[in-house]
């Protein structure tokens, strides 16, 4: 309780210094979300992928890398190209329309910092993907050049496609990495086509550091990557945009991929993959022993980790060799210099500030200490940034199993769904959650009728057998009081 309080005096003292703009939201306002307050660029942040682009201009080894998007289209004029090359449009049968998708992971990718994570590439092929045949088309033109692009980011599925899976393990055979969106249909399963295919398969995680609850998954996922539903990025008419979903996981892993591969111009998918595997943080599903458990993206140390080998290793036997190393994953602590009550004081030289708080959190992102990430929650929470905070916190106790986290995601999933998010990626957990939450849910469904009954009695069937009698009975007694609007949904959680 002591340390509780302590804690809490730090925050209020400090929660004026404002001047310094230690979060950086380039003018835009901050998303707010239950209540809490997140970060613009928190994607970027969380990975640390601005802090990798920072440091990767100071190393002069490496050469750009050529790199291939297959989306829906482009437009031109808002994505950073090294050279003159065709960029496909998006078109319908009635002509040409605006290439959103396609330029919002462009530049996810190498965009105009903040949004993008790499300046080590350089686009061959832009390619509008609306036909499968656009796959067959390009990989015979590569062929005739004997020129390949040494990454592919595809953020569109495959359907059913049998002859784009033979392409992609093809292009495995090559040494390509072809960066595949695993897709946002949970719980449908991932496409077999796609989910055994010559790719690397990236899903998704929510600002709470949770997996997105449309984020489809298998064994074959490699990672989770920050982006959910508002990842900043440039849309087709060049403004700022929130864009998402697995298709904006992918290239913000890709993007990465252009400067590892810049390190290590010969490492391939599989030892890729373990690379996003070692450096990756504990997910909500390997600290509760889920089946199908990938980590989370960290770009920062997985950039490290290939910033060691590549002083070591010419040959990709090497790379295998030093990846199962244990030594190459272990990194000192940087000097902060301040302390955390310093940083937060207006007191404190701004840039001195500014630089103490990159050093916690390339700390936390190489050391993964508790420490260290409850010193950014402690910062984040007195600047007012409570939803970054969360994912800190969350990071410092490893998802740990315990009755505050349970709370919390709760707390959290209640207060998202009177804001009429229904998708959010607590949601994806509320099968586990309690009595109080099913209460919660269902004094909304009689209560509430400016919210989904739809969704709200749909969540609540998800309980079947697991919903609490007293909630059942409640349901029943709200007949006589609730609203025409919603009986019927009541009554369909009731005979469910």
């Amino acid at each position: 309780m002591i340390k509780k309080i302590v804690i809490g005096l730090i925050v209020s003292q400090f929660s004026y210094a404002a001047s310094c703009e230690l979060v950086d939201n380039q003018g835009l306002d901050p998303y707010e979300m239950g209540g809490k307050k997140l970060s613009v660029f928190w994607s970027q942040e969380y990975a640390g992928t601005d802090l990798v682009r920072e440091e990767m201009k100071l190393i002069d080894s490496g050469n750009d890398v050529d790199f291939a998007i297959y989306d829906s289209g482009f437009e031109k004029e808002y994505i950073n190209l090294k050279s003159e090359i065709d960029v496909d449009i998006k078109y319908s049968g009635r002509g040409k329309l605006t290439g959103h998708h396609g330029t919002s992971v462009a530049n996810i990718i190498n965009g105009k910092a903040p949004y993008g994570v790499s300046d080590r590439v350089n686009y061959i092929a832009l390619k509008n993907v609306k036909l499968t045949s656009t796959y067959r088309q390009e990989f015979k033109k590569y062929e005739e050049a004997n020129s390949y692009p040494k990454i592919i980011s595809n953020s569109y599925g495959w359907s059913k496609s049998q002859d784009i899976k033979d392409i992609s393990l093809r292009a495995d055979e090559l040494g390509i990495l072809w960066f595949l969106a695993a897709g946002n249909d949970y719980p449908m399963a991932i496409a077999d086509v796609e989910d055994t295919s010559g790719t690397i398969l990236i899903g998704s995680y929510a600002p709470s550091g949770l997996q997105s609850s449309f984020s489809q998954v298998s064994k074959n996922v490699a990672v989770l990557a920050p982006a959910d539903d508002m990842q900043a990025t440039i849309d087709g008419k060049g403004l700022h945009s929130e864009f998402g979903g697995t298709s904006g996981a992918t290239p913000l892993v890709s993007g990465t991929a252009a400067n590892i591969v810049s390190l290590l111009p010969m490492i391939d998918r599989t030892e890729f993959i373990k690379l996003l595997k070692i450096s990756s943080l504990k997910s909500y599903e390997q600290a509760h022993n889920i089946e199908n458990n990938p980590g989370l993206f960290n770009a920062y140390k997985a950039v490290h980790i290939a910033r060691k080998i590549s002083l070591i290793c010419e040959t990709l036997e090497c790379i295998r060799v030093e990846l199962d190393n244990e030594d190459n994953r272990i990194f000192e602590a940087i000097e902060t210099d301040l302390s955390v009550s310093e940083i937060l004081s207006d007191e404190s030289d701004c840039s001195k500030r500014k630089k103490a708080l990159k050093n916690i959190r390339r700390n936390s992102l190489l050391l993964n200490s508790k420490s260290s990430w409850t010193k950014l929650k402690t910062v984040y929470e007195a600047l007012g940034y409570s939803k970054n905070a969360e994912f800190y916190e969350n990071m410092a106790e490893a998802f740990i199993p315990s009755k505050e986290l349970k709370k919390r995601m709760e707390d959290n999933a209640i207060a998202l769904l009177k804001q009429d998010r229904y998708f959010d990626s607590y949601m994806r957990y509320q099968e586990s959650f309690g009595y109080k939450y099913q209460f919660a849910v269902a004094s909304l469904l009689v209560n509430d009728t400016s919210l989904s009954g739809y969704w709200l009695s749909e969540y609540l069937m998800r309980f079947k057998d697991n919903l609490d009698q007293r909630v059942e009975d409640y349901l029943k007694a709200s007949l006589k009081f609730a609203s025409e609007d919603v009986k019927q949904d009541i009554l369909s959680v009731i005979y469910r």
